[in-house]
């Protein structure tokens, strides 16, 4: 496998605590192990933009554009 698509939340009490600092760098070094060579992560493009910074000095750069759509059933 060389790439791999990881989901992380931390819920607001639990934030800036470096918790998902953590979280993120127990996941590279997991996938680094198993050969993985890319790692994906999403965020949320409209929110405060704390994420984005986050993931930015983790070494994460923009990649592909996505628009989320959803119908109010």
């Amino acid at each position: 496998m060389d790439r791999l698509l990881v989901y992380l939340v931390t819920l607001p009490e639990f934030r800036r605590k470096g918790i998902a600092k953590q979280l993120y760098s127990e996941c590279e070094k997991r996938m680094r192990e198993k050969g993985i060579t890319h790692f994906y992560s999403w965020a949320n493009a409209e929110g405060k933009g704390e994420i984005i910074q986050f993931l930015k000095k983790e070494g994460f750069a923009e990649g592909h554009k996505y628009v989320w759509m959803d119908k109010k059933l």
